[in-house]
């Protein structure tokens, strides 16, 4: 059990422990300590009411406390439900995702701070008897006599993360203890993380790669953390690489947003002086693979001692607790596929091309073989199975796939009958290696999260209701970069393009933290008969050049 687990673990190690760093700021907590005031906070936590099997929300901003409390959850027989905190730039959209995670769940409590219950006991949904506030840990009495223990089933739901797919509708995908357990013993396996590792992590631990595939995981096999403040790699990428000197980090996470930013850094600014040898696994995925980034990338930071093979491929989401598929990190030679762009384009098929022409190829990156464990099938529309090559929906199945999700209070099935889980991804295998192309519905990748169209959509009618207007959000796959660009038609035959295609970009931009490639006028927008907007027609209409004048001349005015 993970209770056991994470006991033994404690016992087992030496100085192995946690660095937080927060700016400036750097605390360093053992294992032991960590254990320790997560078993002293179960007791708080009982004294007040929580009871094995409730649901305990996790709203933090302190990142120790909020490992602290997951780890309590753990060991006490929550069920953990981590929350983003809200903060200043993202208090109406904080707001309104933890009002929808309380209308989904039931049990409802919540464990906080003092400014977020300031903003929660104003809540309609959330009853002040039912905040906690994150106590002093020192003053904590703590009663080792006591059977504090829980025994849990491995069907209980350890964890449930409501997923980035949705601006103002998340779900919550239900993780198992069997999930977990599993998950961990899959990628430890893959990754063979190890007591000498040393993980740097800047995920959000709200995150299922933050809080399960940096955390959990590599805790099981006793390795050091470093983790940094989200907020702080994003500002200031130089700091987090002295990071990575300093403590010597094996391990860490680069989403392909991430790439590219740092490939950007190490274009306008100094970077030989930034040491990164010490890296021996740097996971790139939560969205689809850019490898002329990552090329571009390996090439810029070999200088700083950064070895391709440290570039690990990764595959995998929320529903599948962590990993589907990883590249091997010691045989990955075979890091991506060089394809017939013509056949790609016109026929939706993959095939090596063996011109030397750049015109006539692309590249594409293998994601790596299944773990052990996990099985995937590429399916047609009617549920065959397609060759290789063809491109199909991908489906998985697995001890590590949910097998519920929480929408309403209701649990709802997540995998079929015949046990596989449909991703909503499309792609390929080839040579036992899987290929993502892209996203087979609406759902759009964007920074290492993904957003529901009708969200942005809506987002843009919630903020702009002085434009009288009515839009589509479109997800265009740039198929070379492998990377969605956002579109937004708009339906208005009084468009004042440059007015208000900036209000747009600057409404989408500070609120999801995301460009808007083009914003679009039509007459109309395309619907169905009964007025229901089609977004995947809208898409066409783009793919076939219907816009291609206007874009122009977006293009001449930018320019």
């Amino acid at each position: 059990m993970l209770s056991e687990i994470l006991k033994k673990i404690v016992e087992e190690s030496t100085n192995e422990g946690i660095r937080f760093i927060e700016h400036t700021t750097e605390v360093f907590v053992s294992y032991k300590e960590l254990y320790n005031d997560a078993i002293g906070l179960g007791e708080w936590l009982k004294e007040k009411g929580m009871k094995p099997g409730e649901s305990l929300v996790i709203l933090l901003q302190n990142r120790k406390n909020f490992i602290t409390t997951f780890w309590t959850c753990l060991i006490f027989g929550y069920t953990a439900i981590p929350v983003d905190y809200i903060s200043a730039w993202n208090k109406s959209w904080g707001i309104k995702n933890v009002e929808n995670v309380f209308q989904n769940i039931t049990n409802n409590k919540v464990i906080t701070d003092k400014k977020q219950y300031e903003i929660l006991s104003q809540n309609k949904y959330i009853k002040s008897s039912d905040i906690f506030i994150f106590p002093e840990i020192e003053n904590i009495k703590r009663d080792w006599k006591k059977n504090w223990f829980k025994v849990i089933d491995t069907e209980y739901p350890a964890v449930i993360l409501f997923t980035s797919g949705s601006v103002f509708l998340p779900k919550g995908v239900v993780l198992t203890t069997e999930n977990l357990l599993n998950g961990i013993e899959q990628v430890i396996q893959k990754i063979h993380y190890n007591k000498s590792d040393v993980i740097i992590n800047w995920m959000p631990l709200t995150h299922v790669a933050g809080l399960l595939l940096l955390h959990l995981i590599p805790l099981c096999s006793g390795a050091n953390e470093v983790v940094v403040s989200t907020e702080d790699f994003l500002r200031n990428p130089r700091g987090f690489f002295d990071y990575v000197k300093k403590y010597k980090g094996t391990v860490t996470m680069f989403p392909n947003f991430a790439v590219e930013m740092l490939v950007n850094y190490g274009k306008k600014n100094d970077i030989s002086s930034i040491d990164i040898s010490s890296l021996r696994c740097v996971f790139n995925g939560a969205e689809p693979i850019n490898c002329t980034n990552m090329y571009k990338f390996i090439e810029l930071y070999k200088k700083c001692g950064f070895r391709k093979n440290a570039m690990v491929a990764v595959y995998g989401m929320t529903e599948t607790t962590t990993a589907v598929t990883i590249h091997d990190p010691v045989k990955c030679e075979d890091r991506f596929l060089r394809i017939d762009k013509k056949k790609y384009f016109s026929e939706n098929i993959l095939i090596e091309c063996n011109s030397a022409e750049k015109k006539e190829y692309f590249d594409i990156a293998y994601v790596g073989k299944p773990v052990h464990g996990v099985s995937i099938k590429i399916c047609d529309e009617n549920g065959n199975e397609v060759k290789q090559g063809e491109i199909g929906n991908i489906f998985v199945s697995g001890s590590n796939v949910a097998k519920q999700i929480l929408s309403n209070k209701q649990y709802c099935p997540l995998i079929g009958q015949n046990n596989y889980l449909e991703t909503g991804d499309m792609g390929t295998m080839i040579n036992g290696q899987l290929i993502v192309t892209g996203r087979k519905k609406d759902i759009m990748f964007f920074n290492g999260l993904n957003y529901y169209p009708e969200d942005i959509e809506k987002l843009c009618k919630e903020k702009l209701k002085e434009i009288c207007v009515d839009y589509i959000a479109c997800a265009i796959q740039n198929k070379e970069l492998m990377k969605d660009e956002l579109v937004i038609f708009v339906e208005n035959n009084l468009f004042e393009s440059e007015l208000i295609e900036k209000r747009i970009k600057d409404t989408i931009s500070t609120t999801i933290h995301q460009p808007v490639k083009y914003v679009i006028p039509v007459k109309k927008l395309s619907r169905n008969r009964i007025g229901k907007k089609q977004r995947k027609e809208m898409k066409e209409r783009y793919e076939k050049g219907e816009f291609e004048d206007y874009i122009k001349k977006i293009e001449a005015r930018n320019f």
